[in-house]
């Protein structure tokens, strides 16, 4: 099972169309993939330090309320690892070995993670040093996760 847990939602519905049509091909290799979004903390002034912690402590409770104990989590991080597309192979086959199949994918709000969600993430995941819509993140990670099954399918997609 591979779980992708958000925070906030996705407005543009060509995106969305986009990131609909990944996740019908992911559940093509019969895993049971789903995208959990939960809602983004509300912050009136985002020069107040204070509620933008506020608010990261209450998107962060409820990522960690989301995942199972026993999943392995990933987290996408500015300050994590870069892995190759091959690597989701790797952490598809770890949680399956070791982790009861659970795999659980988590992008962070626009102020980033709580650090009770770093603390708990196995693997720190750098998509790229460049900066993204968190949008467009979720567009990518799914890309990722059907990549991932394509190569450890064996099938044509990756090159």
């Amino acid at each position: 099972m591979i779980t992708l847990i958000c925070i906030g939602k996705i407005k543009d519905k060509h995106l969305s169309a986009l990131i609909d049509d990944y996740t019908k091909r992911i559940q093509g290799f019969d895993r049971k993939f789903s995208i959990c979004e939960l809602p983004s903390a509300l912050v009136k002034d985002e020069d107040d330090p204070f509620q933008i912690e506020k608010a990261m402590k209450t998107e962060g409770s409820a990522i960690l309320k989301t995942i199972d104990a026993d999943a392995l989590v990933v987290i996408l991080d500015l300050h994590g690892s870069s892995y190759p597309s091959e690597a989701m192979v790797e952490w598809i086959e770890k949680a399956n070995h070791s982790y009861n199949g659970k795999l659980t994918i988590v992008i962070a709000g626009s102020y980033g993670y709580d650090p009770s969600v770093i603390k708990r993430a196995d693997i720190r995941w750098k998509l790229s040093d460049n900066t993204f819509l968190h949008t467009m993140v979720r567009l990518l990670a799914v890309e990722q996760i059907y990549r991932g099954l394509m190569i450890k399918n064996h099938r044509r997609y990756h090159k």
